[in-house]
């Protein structure tokens, strides 16, 4: 199974959304900033003048409020990496020429023109879906005329940057053209915007992973394809992205008004089986607890969000933030978070008790001996080694 499933993490479409989305990561977090400061005094009663708000929300909206904008063009460029490495060096895609092409034509297919420009409805995390068809679309359709040759030539004499110009010319052109005509059939046939059709098919995926079943299948396959080996979050995280960005951005606007909100978690741990553990992976005596953890907690957690009335994730923060601390804030400094929170803490000495029955080693590490770790797969595995050794 092993080798399929890397064949599947490995996947081009998968590895492009799992890139952009990486990519797009310092602009979340800066537009989260600016959400903990607009939002966490309101908690203890405090509310800035009018002014204040619309100036720290002006942040947001310029960041996040355009993220399928940010994410289309980072996505369609790594897909365009991708096809250029099965193209001959003489017949390479302008990536640069792609990113600027599916912005343009995500405008076409999913954002509503208004008088004067654009609405901002659909620039957010509700176009991402939008974004995803747009970013797989271009690259392919560049593929098409660039792999056979269809492009506008000029003599050997002329500039590089000159021709590249005009050799994008006609993909570009069948590019903007096949969006333009598309949006227009579709939403003369369907009455509806690409972007809310989208969101409106998808909707049934979108509740049933706010369900208890669907939190246990995200975090139990991540947990699973840990198990054997294979980094979790890189096959899983691409495939409810959208999903669970687009649910904070919901969860945002309902804490606003009662407090409480849907319940995909905001970010994806990065937990290298090296690190908790070679024996771990593949380790017949920690598979179930390794795979029943994570969906337990999830579960926890959702109990309290749905039942106790504790708010969700409305902020995103790096991966790094340390568990209970990252609770606290990510819920907007919910009261039950101080409930919960503690419970996150290290069971490190359960654990080793349990380990050492077993006659399974274990092993603890600081958060910048962690760190440092996952940066250097030679020092992990020396880590590793020297702790089996003993």
């Amino acid at each position: 199974m092993k080798p399929f499933f890397e064949k599947v993490s490995n996947n081009p479409y998968l590895r492009a959304i799992r890139d952009g989305f990486v990519s797009c990561i310092p602009v979340i977090l800066f537009s989260s900033l600016f959400i903990l400061v607009a939002c966490v005094p309101e908690i203890f009663g405090y509310k800035w003048p009018d002014d204040i708000s619309s100036v720290l929300w002006l942040a947001y909206n310029g960041s996040m409020g355009i993220l399928s904008l940010l994410m289309v063009a980072t996505i369609a460029k790594s897909l365009t990496g991708s096809i250029n490495h099965k193209l001959p060096k003489l017949r390479q895609i302008n990536d640069t020429s792609v990113m600027i092409v599916s912005i343009i034509c995500l405008l076409l297919l999913a954002v509503e023109p208004i008088k004067g420009g654009w609405s901002a409805d659909f620039m957010g995390s509700k176009g991402l879906l939008s974004a995803f068809v747009v970013a797989f679309l271009v690259p392919n359709i560049y593929k098409f005329f660039v792999s056979r040759d269809i492009t506008i030539k000029l003599p050997d004499e002329v500039p590089h940057f000159i021709a590249q110009t005009f050799a994008d010319l006609i993909p570009l052109s069948a590019a903007v053209f096949l969006f333009w005509l598309g949006s227009i059939l579709f939403k003369n046939a369907t009455g509806m915007l690409f972007s809310a059709w989208i969101l409106e098919f998808f909707k049934p995926l979108f509740v049933a992973a706010d369900g208890y079943i669907g939190i246990a299948i995200i975090y139990g396959a991540m947990a699973m394809f840990w198990f054997v080996g294979i980094h979790g979050p890189s096959i899983v995280e691409p495939a409810v992205t959208a999903i669970y960005i687009a649910n904070i951005e919901a969860n945002l606007q309902i804490v606003t008004a009662v407090g409480r909100a849907s319940i995909i978690p905001v970010c994806f741990a990065v937990n290298e089986p090296i690190l908790f553990g070679a024996p771990i992976v593949l380790n017949p005596v920690l598979f179930f607890p390794f795979i029943a953890a994570p969906i337990a907690n999830v579960w926890i957690f959702k109990f309290f969000v749905d039942n106790l009335g504790m708010n969700s994730f409305i902020y995103i923060l790096p991966w790094t933030t340390p568990a209970p601390i990252g609770l606290v804030i990510a819920t907007g400094f919910a009261k039950l978070a101080f409930v919960l929170a503690p419970q996150m803490a290290s069971m490190y000495d359960e654990l080793k008790h349990d380990c050492d029955e077993k006659g399974v080693k274990s092993a603890t590490t600081s958060g910048r001996e962690y760190v440092g770790l996952t940066r250097d797969p030679d020092k992990a595995l020396d880590f590793a080694l020297a702790l089996m050794a003993h």
